[in-house]
């Protein structure tokens, strides 16, 4: 391995240092699509004019992915924390925070002087992130596609009218106009991996757990207030304006989620060159 090139050492290091723990996917999301079928009989039986029908690999994502709908403090409705959401986003969080810092701790000194360049090591370690997020959620599609087929879905993304009964929405925009297979596909990964870069930048200063421990306590903010300056609401995707009349516009989440990073980035870049490595 060239350690000259840093992002191309990362690349095979980083992806090994994290593989074993992927095994934890399978089951997370298999529990969340044998939740979600229960959840669809449920509403079947309650409405009748869902009786028979047959989810789609949409739905399946949506359940995955969607998280909750905006939370109205109501004493007579209690704040329910999307839990499955939770775990999806925060796993993938965990799963790229130590990498990095492990690196600069043994053999990053060593590439730092091989590449001759912090900065390089910086940028290396945000492309890592930002590769294994997405690689962290193409699993979780091929194994959406999986249970889809055991249970007898439909190959397709279009997400079915009574995914707002399960959800509980109200006010939505008319469900043969739903088209959310943009935000099912690239919000999670696009919000999960700026954060990722904030949570490494902020490792420069706190030790991980604390870093981990502000991711969280930041969903579940996002959770509670729908509001877009906590950018964490882009990726709750049942709050896409593809589905609630107010929800949250797929072109303003990516222009905040890429922002965020490279402001993560620059401030990085800028506080690792003077950071004390010994």
């Amino acid at each position: 391995m060239n350690r000259s090139n840093p992002f191309r050492f990362d690349l095979r290091n980083g992806i090994r240092f994290i593989a074993k723990k992927f095994l934890v996917l399978p089951l997370l999301v298999s529990l969340v699509c044998f939740e979600f079928m229960l959840r669809l009989r449920e509403t079947a039986s309650l409405n009748h004019q869902y009786a028979g029908a047959q989810p789609t690999l949409g739905d399946f994502a949506m359940y995955l992915f969607g998280g909750m709908k905006p939370y109205i403090p109501n004493p007579d409705e209690p704040f329910l924390f999307p839990v499955s959401w939770f775990l999806v986003f925060g796993i993938c969080l965990f799963l790229t925070l130590y990498y990095p810092v492990y690196d600069r701790d043994t053999f990053g000194k060593m590439v730092i002087v091989y590449s001759g360049s912090r900065t390089k090591w910086w940028t290396a370690k945000c492309a890592w992130i930002i590769v294994a997020t997405f690689l962290y959620f193409f699993l979780c599609w091929i194994l959406l596609i999986i249970n889809c087929l055991l249970y007898g879905g439909q190959f397709t993304l279009s997400v079915s009218p009574y995914m707002s009964d399960i959800f509980l929405l109200r006010e939505t925009v008319p469900p043969d106009q739903w088209n959310v297979c943009h935000v099912l596909l690239l919000m999670p990964p696009l919000i999960t991996s700026s954060f990722g870069i904030l949570q490494m930048l902020l490792t420069l200063w706190f030790r991980p757990i604390i870093c981990f421990l502000i991711s969280a306590i930041l969903m579940l903010a996002s959770a509670y207030f729908c509001v877009p300056v906590l950018i964490l609401n882009y990726a709750f995707c049942i709050r896409s304006n593809e589905i609630l009349v107010d929800g949250f516009s797929f072109p303003s989440g990516i222009v905040y989620a890429l922002a965020l990073s490279l402001l993560c980035m620059f401030i990085g870049r800028h506080r690792f060159r003077n950071f004390d490595l010994y």
